[in-house]
């Protein structure tokens, strides 16, 4: 089993009460304060032999709770300050970028930080971030709802996959595409230069095709599918060579999804067992004094869980078909549902052994609430998590 951390970056310097501040979201000091974290928490994974630190990406979000407008500058951040953990993202939103310089972007950092960085992909589906910013092809977030402006969001998502991929494999190439012609038709490109030296332009001079700088020796990193709840995208992101990262908590759920993925990856000459190449995402709080654990968790969670993510989404991952919604973020139901890790190394240690037991996971992602808790006690977690919970488990280091 590898290990990293995750994150919905959240600003809070440790205190909960902190939202009760308007727009603390756009506070240079907080937010100051978030990069800090990020550098002490990864250092002390990479210490511990963690696989990798990855990053949501969120937009506009002036109540503090997720600050990750460009998870590969997240990355650089704590790549620079660490030798050789892996650095991704859970996901970049492809609806919300211009996908060339996505993979322009992408190639400078496999230079400058070779063999760190790995890509992960979201659809994205809260409307306020992907909306303005996608405001050019009238795409809203993603909802799995298999409205028309969901699956309006999931075209335009496969797109952008294709032409990143493209840009990132051929040295030169065009697209035509419902929402995208690369390069546009009919450019004018008359630059002798590109003719004598060149490529991409026809004897009219026309441009025909462009070209990207590629990623280091070609090298395509791992990629992730990050938090679907959609088989189509799971058996999609199967067929692409992927790895799956759930939030899922339901046992038959899991299972049921788990086995879309290996099925629809081995279909495609993956051979792949059950459970490899998924991951899933738990919180933890684990400290030797398990109920100042739960206080400190319970203090958080009712804060950001209760009075952000209720209003913004994981009802698939979380709600029971018996549950009347909108279904309460409180810290009783993330522990009773099975997603918060808190308490004694025993406590938890508990906690993973049934999630392994029923998932045989490859990848556990610990979802760290920076803001809400206090930095000692996050380095603290951490810290007792890697000495006393991993040496009970078939835990796998990353080589130095």
């Amino acid at each position: 089993m590898k290990v990293g951390l995750f994150y919905f970056p959240a600003i809070g310097s440790g205190d909960p009460l902190a939202y009760e501040r308007r727009n603390i979201g756009n506070d240079p000091e907080q937010y100051a304060y978030l990069l800090e974290d990020l550098r002490l928490q990864t250092q002390l994974a990479e210490e511990h032999g963690f696989h990798g630190v990855y990053f949501a990406e969120h937009h506009f979000d002036t109540e503090g709770f997720e600050l990750c407008h460009n998870p590969l500058l997240f990355g650089a951040w704590v790549a620079k300050h660490t030798e050789r953990i892996k650095v991704g993202q859970l996901g970049l939103v492809l609806p919300a970028w211009n996908p060339l310089r996505l993979a322009e972007d992408f190639a400078v950092l496999s230079y400058i930080f070779p063999e760190r960085f790995e890509l992960g992909f979201a659809r994205g589906f809260q409307t306020r971030e992907v909306a303005p910013l996608a405001a050019a092809h009238q795409i809203e977030g993603a909802l799995s709802d298999m409205s028309e402006a969901d699956q309006r969001n999931r075209r335009l998502f496969l797109e952008h996959y294709e032409i990143l991929m493209k840009a990132l494999r051929e040295k030169l190439f065009h697209y035509a595409g419902e929402f995208n012609t690369v390069p546009p038709k009919g450019l004018a490109w008359t630059n002798p230069a590109t003719r004598n030296f060149g490529g991409g332009v026809d004897s009219s001079g026309t441009l025909t095709d462009i070209g990207t700088i590629p990623p280091l020796e070609g090298a395509m990193p791992q990629r992730w599918q990050a938090f679907s709840f959609s088989p189509e995208t799971m058996e999609w992101a199967a067929r692409e060579g992927m790895n799956l990262a759930m939030f899922e908590v339901k046992p038959e759920s899991q299972r049921r999804y788990q086995q879309v993925f290996m099925e629809e990856a081995n279909r495609h000459g993956r051979n792949l067992r059950f459970g490899e190449g998924i991951s899933y995402t738990r919180g933890l709080l684990c400290l030797e004094d398990g109920d100042r654990a739960r206080s400190i968790d319970k203090a958080a969670c009712d804060k950001v869980w209760g009075e952000w993510f209720s209003g913004t989404g994981f009802t698939n991952a979380f709600a029971l078909p018996e549950d009347d919604l909108p279904l309460p973020y409180t810290y009783e139901m993330l522990a009773e549902r099975g997603f918060n890790f808190v308490g004694t190394p025993d406590d938890v240690t508990r906690c993973l052994e049934k999630l392994v037991k029923n998932t045989n996971l490859e990848y556990f992602n610990l979802h760290i609430q920076t803001g809400a808790v206090p930095r000692d006690v996050l380095l603290e977690s951490i810290d007792l998590f890697a000495r006393k919970v991993l040496p009970r488990f078939d835990f796998e280091p990353l080589k130095a």
